[in-house]
This record gives C-alpha cells, structure tokens and sequence, in this order.
C-alpha cells in the first residue's frame, strides 16, 4: 500500500493544496468575528466548496492511472485487486480528511493577516465548520464511486450526478427544519452514505474493466446495484418535482373564489384579444356564464382557498446552524455594530475604534451563555436590547457609554421573544400618548413578554396590548387534502347555510394539468407507490405521493406496477436473446419490479450487445484430409 500511495504522491499533493487553499478562502466568506465569535447561520460558500471538491478528488483519485495509461500496468503487478482498491481508498480519504480538519485553522491564519476583527484565542466555531464541510466526505465517495465504474467516461458523470441528487437533497430535508438544521442526522446521513459508496467503489475497482464481457457479472452487482440505488433516488426526486409543479399549475387553473353581493361566485380570469385579460364568472362545471342584465355588482373580497402545495425540497442549500435571533445588531448611534458571542461575552465594532470588548456596566461583565441582541425601535432609530431567553432578563445598550446596562421589564415581566408590530391607522389612533408617538412610522421592532408587549421609547419601557383585529366575515375550509378533487366550504355571515363547491378537473386546460401530474406518478418506482398507498398522509411529497395516499388511486398504483411489469418482460426477452446468465436475467427482474423506468434504463447502459456477444468460433471441426490420389508406383 505504501509503495501505491508514494506512486500517487503528485496527485495527492496538488489536490490537498487546491483543496486546502479553497476551502480556507471559502470560510473567509465571512469575518472572523462571524466565524468563530458570534457564528454564522449559514456557511453557503464552505458547504458548496467542500462537495464539490470532495466529487473532484474522488473522480481523480479513481481515474488518475487510466488517464495516465498505467492502469493495466497495475493490474499486472502482484499485488492483488483488493489491496490496490483499499490504497486507492486510503489516498482520497487522507485528502479529504487533510482538507477538511485543515481548513479551518488555515482561515484562522488569513484573518489574522487580513482581518481587523481578529481576537486571540477564540476558535468556538470549529464544530460548525466542520460540520458544514462534511459533505467533502459523501462528494469524495460519490466521485471514487462513480469513476470506478468499468462503463463509459460520460455514463460515469451521469451515475455521479444521480448519487449526488440521491444523497444531498434528501439528508438536508430530512434533517432541516423550519428553525434549524439538526447535526447529528446531517452528520450521520453523510457518513452513512460516505460508508455505502465506499464499500460500492472498493468492489468496483476489483472489475477489471472489458467492454467484451458483461463487468455486471463478474463480481459488479453490489456496485450496480448502488448505482441503481442513486439513480432511482435521483429519478423520484425529478419525477416528484415535475408532479408538484403541475398540480400546482393545476390549483391555479382552478377558479377562484369573490364574494359578491350576498353570495359566493367562481371567477376566472381569461385572456381575450389584444393579450388583455378579463373576468369572467363561471359555472359548477368552470364553464362561463352569460351575465345577467341589470346593473352588476361589483366583486368583494377574494376568499382565499388553503392550499395543499408544499416547497418543494428538490434543492441543495448549505444547513442552518442558527435560528431566527441574530447574534448581533448594526449600525446605532455610536456608528458601529454590537453583538454578542457563544460565551455570552459582548462586543462592538465601529469604523474608526475596531472590534472592542464591552460588557455590563464598567466592568464589561459577560451576558448569560445564549442570550441574544436584536434592535428594538422604529427604522429611522434603532437601539439594542440583549435579553436572556432562559431568564427573562433584558438589558439596553446605552450609545453613549457603550456599556450595557440592566433594563428589567416593568411589574417583573419576562422576556418571550422579539417582535415586530406595524399598527393600521385605526389601530394608531386607538393609542395613548406617548405610545402613538412611537408609532409614527410604519411599525417599530418591540419585546413580547410574557404578560404584555413593550416598546422602548426615550430609554424607558412601555407596555400595552395588541388591539384585537376583527376577524374575516367569511371562512374558507378545505375539505380533504388531495390535491385533485377536494370540497371548499365558505361560511358566510350570521350563521348562514355554508356556500359548497367540489374542485375537479372540468376543463380541458386543468384536465389536462391533471393528467401530466399522475403521468409524472406513473413513472415513479413501485415500490415506493405502493408503500405510499398504506400511508395517511404526504408530508414528504418526493417520498410519499400525494396522488396515492392512503389508497386514494389504487387504478394509479396498479399503472405504475404494470408498467414496471411490462417493462421487465421485455428486458427479460432480450437478455435471454443475449444468453445472459439466469442470475443476471432474475437480479435485473427484481430490479424493475421494485424500480420501475430507471431500473430499465440502467440494464440498458450496462447489459450491453457488445458485452453479450458470442465470438467463439463453431465446432468441433473434423480433422482436415489429405484427398489428392497417389500414383499405384508410389504407394508401395
């Protein structure tokens, strides 16, 4: 092993310098009292940094001999497949891990040249950074993974691209959350799937590549079998993106809903000549309506239909480590910035005094580990509050002394949280003085305490209650929570008989959204439209179909068996027609039952003609005769 890793040296080198230099400049996107003092919620520029590099090694370190020409060489040598994959293993892995415990330390060092808010002997910010560039771990396998395969340079990409989909998009919706993103699932996930391509890459790199033999069955179906994995994660991702996108075009083909005069009607709006638009009042069946003669009465208010679409989670973003508190607050009347670090210490940074140490009181004491500072007061005139979630205990920052200085909220009021309250003009005139005076523009950031709401005005706190808003006149309820057909009740005023409507596809247009939506889950892999039949619900819309939930369309289901089905007797006929392998003809039948399309598409790119083809020659021949007549002298 030793001996294969001094032969890799170049390339380990250049990739662990490359690698150290842009990870370092990628956590410099932030400055140092951002890093490692306060910390930052996102470290975008890392976690992209550090998965793209990882593809990079990987790639390299898989394909490094062939692009030289050296890998034959190799294969001769006596050394044994096993041991020349677990060195290859060992030389990503070192890189990575170099580049990746690194990093850190080297930005520390840059800011220490080029920061002006550096501070000795603060690195609190290291577990995050980490964290944030684990993906350099999973990318590093995908791309030795991929590259290792013994099938074509553009395929090779392709089967990355679809471990990358499969990995990275469903880790962060797993583990994210509306607040923050959870660590240990995010770690764990990217181990997990840095473990699994791992393995697939070892027993990948033990096929001697040759495009005349079938590489599938000579030793290969763990690592096709992870490639299918990949690819079927990265195909129901595209497929529950594409449904999602046209349900929700499908929601807004639907009519909406106006109150006018004392009823409910349905409105759409259609284009006419000239590229305008015009309203036009519809029918139960979306069809329109001649308007009756008289005078018209002019719409009301637009009821608003809760609607069952979600975000979508087909997208990859660094996690988030912080919530929605910030840890520091900008630009006051002293003309810098004021924030607090993980230690509970605080700070200011203004332009011409740099980064300085403040505190409570003269002695600049530290605030409870955890407590947070956010600007309390109108847009024009900011002040900072610190307050301590746990305690209840709040503090103002006084500008002129930059100290912090205890504000309890009056009547021993706690602390809750931070809001912000932009009052109507009715709501505004209904205000006291002085409180109408902090209210003169369009809102004010305030504390919520536990009892009551308080604002900061002239370096004193005062309360009052939110004026009670009058609720809507008319309520909208969805019944049912399929995406397609559901019910809408409206509940008018004074207890009125609910206004019903069932939503279902009547027109050609939302018929026709409608049925490229269920085609985008026919195609999905079976086996997880039949697992998503017996579930009640689909929080998770890229795993569990909307369409097929808790038995809704079980034709639906039975579509995308039968396709799979259809789809296996055909590869069945031509890999017999091949003369593979009944193992081979049994593992790819498995294969798209459970998998559908994808699983097809990929015994298509690996089971190839040229790989099956028969190049022994006929026989047994006779052996050959000599037939030519020998003259009656010679044959004594």
């Amino acid at each position: 092993m030793i001996v294969v890793l001094r032969k890799d040296l170049p390339w380990l080198l250049v990739t662990f310098g490359l690698g150290l230099i842009t990870l370092s400049a990628a956590i410099c996107e932030h400055s140092f009292e951002r890093v490692f003092l306060v910390g930052a919620a996102r470290h975008e520029a890392l976690f992209h940094a550090a998965w793209i590099l990882g593809v990079v090694v990987g790639l390299t370190g898989a394909m490094f001999d062939q692009v030289l020409g050296t890998r034959e060489f190799l294969w001769q040598r006596p050394v044994s497949p096993a041991r020349l994959a677990l060195a290859r293993l060992v030389a990503v892995n070192l890189v990575v891990a170099a580049c990746l415990l690194l990093a850190p330390f080297g930005a520390w060092l840059g800011m220490l040249v080029f920061d002006d808010t550096f501070v000795w002997g603060h690195l609190d910010g290291l577990g995050e950074l980490w964290q944030s560039g684990i993906g350099i771990v999973s990318g590093a396998m995908i791309g030795l993974f991929a590259g290792s395969l013994p099938v074509g340079w553009l395929l090779r990409l392709v089967i990355a691209a679809a471990a990358f989909g499969a990995v990275f998009v469903p880790i962060g919706a797993l583990a994210g959350s509306d607040q923050v993103t959870a660590k240990a699932p995010f770690v764990l996930g990217h181990l997990g799937a840095a473990g699994l391509f791992a393995w697939g890459a070892v027993r990948a790199m033990q096929v001697q590549p040759d495009a005349d033999r079938p590489w599938v069955a000579r030793g290969g179906r763990p690592a096709a079998s992870i490639a299918v994995l990949a690819v079927l994660g990265t195909w129901t991702l595209v497929a529950s993106e594409f449904e999602s996108t046209w349900l929700h075009q499908l929601e807004g083909e639907y009519p909406e809903l106006f109150r006018r005069g004392d009823g409910v009607v349905l409105v759409r709006n259609e284009q006419a000549g000239g590229g305008e638009y015009r309203t036009v009042i519809v029918d139960e069946r979306h069809q329109e309506v001649a308007a009756p003669p008289g005078p018209k009465p002019a719409f009301g208010a637009h009821l608003q239909v809760p609607s069952t679409w979600r975000r979508s989670d087909f997208e990859v973003e660094a996690p988030l480590w912080l919530g929605r508190h910030s840890w520091w607050v900008g630009y006051f009347d002293f003309g810098g910035r004021v924030f607090i670090d993980r230690r509970g210490n605080c700070w200011t940074r203004s332009p011409g005094a740099g980064l300085r140490r403040t505190g409570v009181g003269a002695a600049h004491a530290a605030l409870p580990a955890g407590s947070v500072v956010l600007p309390v007061g109108t847009q024009q005139r900011l002040q900072a509050v610190a307050a301590d979630p746990a305690s209840g205990a709040t503090w103002w920052f006084d500008a002129a002394a930059q100290v912090f200085v205890p504000k309890p909220l009056p009547d021993g009021d706690r602390f809750v949280e931070f809001d912000y309250y932009g009052p109507s003009p009715a709501e505004l005139a209904t205000l006291a003085e002085p409180l109408r005076a902090a209210f003169t523009d369009s809102g004010r950031w305030l504390v919520h305490g536990q009892q009551r709401r308080y604002v900061l005005h002239e370096g004193q706190w005062l309360g009052f209650d939110l004026p009670r808003r009058n609720a809507s006149t008319a309520s909208v309820t969805r019944e049912g929570d399929d995406p397609v057909t559901f019910g809408v009740a409206v509940v008018g005023e004074g207890g009125a008989a609910p206004w019903r409507h069932t939503f279902t596809p009547q027109t050609w247009s939302e018929r026709g959204a409608a049925a490229i939506a269920m085609l985008a889950a026919v195609v999905r892999p079976p086996l997880l439209q039949v697992a998503g039949s017996f579930a009640s619900s689909s929080s998770r819309p890229w795993l569990v179909d909307a369409l097929v939930v808790s038995w809704r369309r079980p034709w639906l289901t039975a579509a995308s068996v039968g396709l799979a089905l259809l789809l296996a007797l055909f590869t069945r006929r031509r890999l017999s027609a091949y003369a593979a392998e009944p193992a081979m003809v049994r593992f790819w039948m498995l294969t798209m039952l459970l998998g559908g399309l994808p699983a097809v598409l990929c015994c298509e790119f690996f089971e190839t003609r040229r790989a099956h083809a028969r190049r022994a020659l006929p026989g047994p021949f006779p052996a050959p005769r000599i037939t030519s007549e020998v003259p009656p002298s010679d044959a004594g």
